[in-house]
């Protein structure tokens, strides 16, 4: 038999890399319910991961260099599919088992860490490395005459077609139809497919050397430029993708589908440049070509700096609302990353197979896995370091920086070179003058501060609200608002909606005016009055600490109120703290824990730790209520952490008492409590507020403390005549860890 056809090969390939994003996708999602999302969870995946690849391109280019027969791949793949039934089946329990449990410790490192590095390497890193061998294994053995850079390129840009498939299929379609358990037989089937594919080659022939063309000697670079070379471009590809994202959130936002337009579009440019890598080795020297690849790129990557401020404002114009921005904003993105992203990443694709050309197909195996250390390295120092530190306008500088330092390394001739040099830093400098002059990526009206957080864009911004004041007379004539200075804190494309408020003058006698923090804050009315006369909170969500303030402002008279609150980003509070007089809240009541997911903290907490009410107000990217704190095995967890007649509440974004959201959250609720009541805000439509008690059977009601202060009297309003209990209906979900379409359903909500 002969070896694998060229269809054959093109088609594993393709299966190939869209397996290998897959898994990347599903094993985040299924290590969630124990690790949460947070950015460290996150960079501990794709770091482990990215390492498998490593040692998978370094094991792949070996065996196509010296295995006889094609089985070799096969069975590489067998061994895969079988390691990912075990994964299906016996994952979550692997996972549980090295979680987090039995107590916090603020201040340490962040619960889980070590945890979820544990899960991946247990999990995922044999069967990524075992599918990593495929590129370099096919590209060896299609190299043979010496066509090295075709070959890469043409089968690199084929694995990462298949991984653009992946981005938009995985997250987008199969986990919230199928669910984890589901997308992993899925992924499973392909593999199995992929591994009769590679059966379906022969014994290579015997006595055959693979040889080189006289131009790849002629051409030939030194190993370790080639590989810092591989590496930096590697690290310039990834910033570009995930920096881009970062880049532009001003103006759309972070959505799923704004993060699948970009990367896909990202990895069509990449593998375009690949394919073209691969052509130009057999038409020009390929060192050359390469000079001149760097030399693009250097401005190709320092150039969005300058431009997205006034390109992005042209995609998106200042206006639009918040709960009508997704589809413009998807739009936008596409043609954001098209103009600002896409020139560079077609360049810089297509230097690995150009290396390719000018080492031979004996390191193809090396050159991939030095490019998926540059990956890696991007990967977990972008969004938790480079941009946070840097700004992301800065990153894309220092990106062009390390291009123009590589550039003179690899041209050979000095006063071409230095010419060249000199001509790049002017192409630098656009970029590096918006840089050291600073200033806001996006400004809107009385806006007061931007940062960068390695989460989000955080700003605050100083307006005048409409306010309900209570005290003019009865909820009849709440209708006609005050207008109040306020200050919000909002993140990314947000000019309407807001994290936490601020209002300047007339203290706790509007709070926020009517907002839902004060719909949120009348739990702990609900309450029973504890043993020990103090009400227990627990708050996921806590942002600026609007509702903190609320609760202690409008808590029963004479009851204090203990807070354990949890937010995820620690920048949101230290911007608080600059803008939102968030220090006069921090004292021996507040137990603030950051850089933690909710749901981390809620596997950590010790088994007697109690709570008279738990409030869940989390979102992410803006329009996002998180899965892992909206699923039936996160209500039972709080369940067990809940006093005699506690009660939990929820805060739900959408298209107020008709969100489909709010609807299965509401449902899933009700599976793990009993009756839950659905409480819309009759003035500020939007939010709702479902609240539920473990085995109630009526709506809530005003507790026997002290009439609550006038403030409250919009909430306890709402509530009382306009609670309505929630009879879910058959198309209402019960959300659990391995199916929980809330990001697809908030996406439909939102015109997507």
């Amino acid at each position: 038999m002969s070896d694998l056809t060229t269809a054959r090969r093109a088609l594993l390939v393709l299966v190939n890399g869209f397996a290998i994003l897959g898994v990347e996708f599903v094993a985040q999602r299924q290590l969630a319910p124990v690790f949460g999302q947070s950015v460290h969870v996150w960079s501990a995946v794709i770091g482990v991961l990215l390492l498998a690849l490593v040692v998978g391109y370094a094991l792949g280019g070996r065996w196509g260099s010296r295995a006889r027969h094609e089985g070799v791949l096969a069975l590489a793949h067998a061994a895969a599919a079988l390691v990912l039934v075990g994964v299906a089946l016996l994952g979550p329990d692997i996972a549980a088992a090295l979680g987090p449990r039995g107590g916090l410790d603020p201040g340490a490192w962040p619960l889980g860490r070590f945890g979820v590095v544990g899960a991946c390497l247990a999990l995922y890193a044999l069967p990524c490395a075992l599918l990593a061998a495929t590129t370099p294994f096919v590209v060896a053995r299609a190299a043979s005459d010496g066509r090295a850079g075709r070959a890469t390129g043409r089968f690199v840009a084929l694995g990462t077609l298949g991984s653009l498939l992946a981005c938009w299929v995985v997250p987008l379609e199969w986990i919230p139809s199928l669910g984890t358990r589901g997308s992993w037989w899925v992924l499973i089937g392909l593999v199995g497919l992929d591994a009769l594919l590679a059966a379906s080659g022969g014994r290579r022939t015997l006595g055959v050397r693979d040889e080189e063309t006289a131009t790849v000697a002629e051409a030939r670079l030194p190993q370790g430029l080639a590989l810092a070379t591989a590496l930096v471009t590697g690290l310039a590809i990834t910033v570009l993708e995930v920096g881009g994202v970062r880049l532009m959130s001003p103006w759309v936002g972070q959505s799923n589908h704004v993060w699948a337009a970009v990367i896909a579009t990202c990895l069509l440019a990449l593998a375009i440049g690949s394919a073209l890598g691969g052509r130009w080795t057999s038409r020009f020297d390929p060192r050359r070509a390469l000079v001149l690849v760097l030399a693009v790129g250097v401005p190709a990557a320092a150039l969005p700096a300058a431009l997205v401020t006034p390109w992005m404002g042209h995609l998106v114009p200042d206006g639009l609302q918040s709960l009508v921005i997704l589809p413009v904003a998807f739009a936008g993105s596409i043609g954001g990353a098209l103009v600002l992203l896409a020139p560079g990443l077609v360049v810089l694709g297509a230097a690995l197979p150009l290396l390719a050309a000018a080492r031979g197909q004996r390191d193809v195996g090396r050159l991939l896995a030095a490019n998926t250390v540059g990956g890696l390295l991007g990967c977990v120092l972008t969004a938790p370091l480079l941009v946070p530190s840097l700004g992301s306008r800065g990153t894309f500088l220092l990106m062009g920086a390390l291009l123009l330092v590589l550039f003179l390394l690899v041209a050979r001739r000095p006063w071409p070179r230095a010419a060249s040099a000199l001509a790049l830093v002017g192409l630098l400098a656009p970029g590096a003058y918006v840089v050291v002059r600073g200033g806001p990526l996006r400004l809107q009206p009385g806006q007061l501060v931007e940062v960068e957080t390695p989460y989000q864009t955080v700003r605050v911004v100083e307006a005048a609200m409409d306010a309900i004041d209570p005290a003019s007379g009865s909820p009849a004539s709440w209708k006609s608002p005050l207008t109040v200075p306020t200050r919000f804190l909002r993140h990314d494309e947000d000019a309407e909606t807001y994290q936490s408020v601020l209002l300047q003058t007339r203290g706790d006698s509007v709070l926020t005016g009517g907002r839902y923090f004060e719909s949120m804050a009348v739990g702990a009315h609900f309450v029973p009055l504890p043993a020990d006369g103090v009400i227990d909170v627990l708050l996921i969500g806590h942002a600026g600490g609007t509702v903190w303030r609320t609760l202690r402002a409008t808590a029963p008279a004479g009851v204090p109120v203990h807070c354990l609150a949890v937010e995820i980003d620690p920048g949101v509070v230290d911007v608080a703290r600059g803008y939102l007089a968030h220090e006069e809240l921090e004292d021996e009541r507040l137990e603030l824990v950051t850089n933690e997911d909710g749901r981390t903290i809620v596997n950590a907490l010790p088994a007697d730790r109690r709570f008279d009410l738990v409030l869940v107000d989390a979102y992410a990217r803006t329009n996002y209520v998180p899965f892992q704190v909206a699923t039936r095995e996160f209500f039972e967890r709080v369940r067990d952490h809940l006093e005699p007649g506690g009660w939990v509440g929820v805060n739900v974004l959408g298209q107020g008492a008709a969100s489909r959201v709010a609807a299965a959250i509401a449902a899933t609720m009700q599976a793990a409590f009993g009756a839950t009541w659905l409480v819309p805000n009759p003035y500020f439509a939007g939010n709702v507020i479902l609240w539920s008690s473990p085995g109630s059977t009526a709506g809530p009601q005003v507790g026997a403390h002290a009439p609550p202060p006038p403030a409250l009297g919009e909430a306890v309003f709402a509530v009382e005549r306009l609670g309505v209990r929630v009879v879910p209906s058959p198309r209402d979900p019960v959300l659990t860890d391995d199916l929980s379409p809330t990001d697809k359903l908030a996406d439909e909500e939102f015109g997507l």
